[in-house]
């Protein structure tokens, strides 16, 4: 499973399709956070429910016809991987 610190952008040109499996979302807060927005566009970002993470979880995250941006902060890093 990749593991990244970094601003990243899922995925990087269109959006996932209708019928892409969840992805697994995995975040290691490690005392920082991890924004995850979703794509509405026109070049507006709305945070998911639950963003900013500041603890380590993780999750399934329903990606069919979406565009995702994580941003960690302060140390933070995050697993993302779509099957």
């Amino acid at each position: 499973m990749p593991k990244f610190n970094d601003m990243q952008v899922f995925p990087l040109d269109g959006v996932y399709g209708q019928k892409d499996s969840p992805a697994m979302v995995v975040v290691d807060a490690g005392g920082g956070s991890l924004a995850i927005e979703a794509d509405m566009g026109d070049g507006t970002w709305i945070a998911i429910p639950g963003s900013p993470f500041t603890e380590d979880t993780a999750f399934h995250l329903a990606i069919g016809n979406g565009r995702f941006r994580f941003t960690p902060a302060e140390g933070a890093a995050y697993s993302f991987t779509v099957r």
